[in-house]
């Protein structure tokens, strides 16, 4: 679940993902678990239900399991 407040009202769409960042010295390892466009936006307290794919540990090399972070991004107008 996210929820979030939004204090103007947005009349286009956010871009929400995830990103599994699978290592910590390459990008080519990250991995967008989920991509999703919500909107338009209203004022006041806002919620969706967001749901991931799990990353794909194949793709992660093995020393950088341990490494690893999870991101939730919002991109309004790129």
């Amino acid at each position: 679940d996210i929820e979030f407040e939004c204090t103007v009202a947005i009349p286009t769409f956010i871009r929400w993902e995830v990103i599994y960042v699978g290592s910590a010295t390459f990008h080519d390892y990250d991995q967008t678990l989920a991509n999703v466009l919500v909107g338009p936006i209203e004022v006041g307290m806002n919620r969706f239900v967001l749901t991931a794919a799990p990353p794909k540990f194949s793709e992660i090399p093995p020393e950088d399991f341990n490494l690893t972070v999870v991101l939730l991004v919002a991109y309004y107008k790129d």
